[in-house]
């Protein structure tokens, strides 16, 4: 299995939309925990808005990785990596 940190996902910007996405998610996950036992209109409005700046984050980082041509050099690179690696483990070795 491949060390995922390693391996860079897309440009700077792409890295950084990404890291947006994951910070909109762990405080929409974080709140969404602490005020699980409560109810009313504010604690629906405010895991709505936060789940909102998550998808939000999220379109912005698709929309990215599909449009920029960095990374999908970087995408195409990675699969001829996976490719090539597969092969190598799945073929037996005969001496």
């Amino acid at each position: 299995m491949r060390n995922q940190s390693s391996v860079q996902a897309g440009c700077a910007e792409y890295e950084g939309l990404l890291n947006e996405s994951q910070v909109a998610l762990t405080s929409w996950a974080t709140e969404r925990a602490e005020i699980s036992d409560r109810r009313g209109r504010g604690i629906y409005h405010e895991l709505r808005l936060l789940q909102g700046n998550f998808l939000k984050a999220w379109a912005l980082l698709q929309d990215h990785k599909r449009d920029c041509e960095m990374c999908q050099l970087i995408l195409t690179m990675e699969h001829r990596y996976t490719e090539t690696h597969e092969d190598q483990v799945q073929r037996p070795i005969y001496h």
